[in-house]
């Protein structure tokens, strides 16, 4: 390796902006750039325990260490946003459920049946929903009455 003389004045300009840019992609990075965010969180936790005069050793186990801390929070936020996936996923299997005991006033699919969507799918969603509010209250009613004969007096 060529032997340079560093700037002492360009070398601390350089190192905080190059520090500033690993805090933006830290900061700024979603779900598909995780890795991207963890490796710059352990890269900036070494550059700042160098600068703080650390010995290597140290500043790189800390930057592990920061490193591992960062992809166990990111495996916690992956855990919890498929757990929401996977609950919106059942109640929409719920709904549907629901749903096919009607006939759908909007296509006419008949009870049992799925709905029958014609051109966008959003408008149509929308409008099929209909059918959801006329079983569940259709499913709310059935469950009222089999509560007011579970009161009702037995002779």
């Amino acid at each position: 390796m060529a032997d340079r003389s560093i700037n002492v004045l360009a070398f601390g300009r350089e190192l905080a902006r190059f520090e500033g840019h690993l805090e933006y992609v830290r900061s700024h990075a979603d779900e598909r750039w995780e890795p991207a965010a963890e490796i710059c969180a352990a890269f900036l936790a070494l550059l700042r325990a160098l600068s703080d005069g650390s010995e290597p050793v140290a500043a790189i186990a800390e930057a592990i260490r920061v490193h591992d801390e960062h992809v166990h929070k990111s495996a916690l936020v992956r855990e919890r946003h498929f757990a929401r996936s996977r609950e919106e996923s059942e109640r929409r299997m719920a709904e549907e459920e629901v749903s096919r005991k009607v006939e759908c006033p909007f296509c006419g699919a008949a009870a049992g049946s799925s709905c029958r969507t014609t051109g966008a799918a959003s408008s149509a969603r929308s409008s099929h929903r209909d059918r959801f509010r006329l079983a569940r209250s259709l499913n709310d009613g059935a469950r009222e009455a089999t509560s007011e004969a579970d009161l009702a007096p037995k002779p």
